[in-house]
């Protein structure tokens, strides 16, 4: 038979037993940890993953210019500029350019008569020529690389005088809508309701709802600075 156990060896036992118990406990505990911090991991892989396919999907949406691996590269403003010099990716129509330099100078325009007049109208002059190095320049001897046929609108960035002439500066070609929707510092409604611009330029269209368009887009355009700067 076996031995009785005294009361130390009892105790003894019970305390070797819960130290083993404990250990186990803590085992399994650190393997509920493990578990439960894996699947938190994939839960954030799958995560980033989603954002991830969802930033790409807005990019691509929004006709992003850069592909993502470029966005916040840190390109320096000269590495930039030979990326616009020696591709072609940043604008495929160039009237796009030409809207936005439109409407970073709305009040720099230029009306010319006739294809083969040297003389421009704009808001402070009548009598306003080309400088003689732009490549849009029209001599008496030879044509400018730029034809047009009829009346013309141009954009430039500078107005100068010269041996007492006045010249533009940094000219570009207009079309009529470029004029029409971004031109203008000041437009109200004038004669018979026609949109006027600064006080010299007279717009109208062969139809009502043409002009009644123009009107709803410039209100949009003036209206979508205000819009951002609530945004942000």
């Amino acid at each position: 038979r076996p031995k009785p156990m005294t009361a130390a060896e009892w105790k003894s036992a019970l305390a070797e037993g819960g130290e083993s118990l404990d250990l186990e406990d803590e085992e399994e505990q650190m393997g509920e940890e493990g578990e439960e911090e894996e699947e938190q991991q994939e839960e954030e892989a799958e995560v980033d993953e989603e954002e991830a396919a969802a930033d790409k999907a807005a990019q691509e949406s929004a006709g992003a210019t850069f592909e993502g691996s470029e966005v916040g590269a840190g390109m320096e403003r000269s590495e930039w500029l030979e990326e616009l010099k020696t591709t072609n990716r940043e604008v495929q129509d160039e009237r796009l350019l030409v809207a936005i330099l439109c409407a970073a100078y709305p009040y720099n325009l230029a009306y010319r008569h006739k294809p083969d007049h040297l003389n421009h109208k704009t808001p402070s002059a009548q009598k306003a020529s080309f400088d003689s190095r732009s490549v849009n320049s029209t001599k008496k001897d030879e044509n400018s690389e730029v034809t047009v046929d009829g009346p013309s609108w141009w954009l430039y960035s500078d107005m100068r005088m010269f041996n007492g002439k006045t010249q533009l500066v940094d000219t570009t070609l207009l079309s009529e809508w470029d004029v029409a929707l971004f031109g203008g510092l000041r437009s109200k409604k004038g004669e018979e309701g026609k949109l006027e611009l600064d006080n010299w330029i007279n717009v109208s269209a062969e139809n009502e709802k043409t002009e009644e368009l123009l009107m709803k887009l410039r209100d949009e355009l003036r209206k979508a600075p205000i819009w951002l700067s609530i945004a942000a």
